[in-house]
């Protein structure tokens, strides 16, 4: 589909294109509704605005450019989502998101995000010199099992907590790593393991685990 102007409306029952086809798409402004079915759509260029819809399905989403959107409707809801860009939102228009599962790769630039109600961070991976990812979730828990940035990792949990789940040595890498959790950040039984060389934390009522490897300066980090 091509339509670099206008917003292409896309309806199916069953879902939208497949994980070995997915739809080639070369649009400035998608929206893409399925009912509890998977999407797979790969951008030609950038989007500057999006709505996607799967219900309990997942949606795999390529685009060769940025992908953005800047109004205060939830962009993506899923199940999971998996996104591959060059960067996605930005500090003051995040996108907004309502999934159980992320899995991303940015090759250009920084992930700016805020989730609706938890979700876990499956492999999270930002490589451009100077990339951040930034990620709120507004209620429920964030779980790392990988976050690899090459500059500033922040997460926030307003009313949940930061914890690790799987069994990876370190689940977040970065340069700065800042992290709030409103009842915890990390466990006792069960740390959250990095690998940085700054960090800023607050655990709220849950109080703050961490084992990092390496040198270690607490505090000095500009706030996002």
């Amino acid at each position: 589909a091509e339509s670099p102007g206008a917003t292409v409306v896309l309806t199916a029952h069953t879902g939208i294109g497949t994980s070995a086809n997915p739809l080639d798409l070369h649009v400035r402004r998608l929206a893409a509704t399925t009912t509890d079915s998977d999407q797979y759509l790969n951008e030609q260029d950038d989007l500057e605005s999006l709505d996607l819809q799967a219900g309990s399905g997942q949606i795999v989403l390529t685009a060769q450019g940025a992908v953005q959107d800047d109004d205060a409707a939830t962009d993506v809801v899923a199940a999971g989502l998996t996104l591959t860009s060059t960067s996605a939102g930005t500090l003051t228009s995040r996108l907004q998101t309502q999934v159980d599962s992320l899995t991303a790769t940015l090759t250009d630039g920084g992930r700016f995000l805020s989730e609706a109600d938890g979700l876990t961070l499956e492999a999270v991976a930002a490589s451009a010199p100077g990339a951040d990812v930034v990620r709120t979730s507004v209620t429920g828990d964030i779980l790392v099992r990988q976050l690899s940035v090459t500059n500033l990792a922040s997460l926030e949990a307003q009313a949940g907590a930061i914890q690790r789940t799987g069994a990876a040595p370190q689940t977040i890498l970065a340069a700065d790593l800042e992290l709030s959790g409103a009842t915890g950040v990390g466990r006792a039984a069960d740390p959250l393991r990095t690998q940085v060389a700054r960090l800023e934390a607050a655990g709220g009522a849950g109080g703050v685990f961490v084992q990092n490897t390496g040198d270690l300066q607490i505090g000095g980090l500009a706030s996002t």
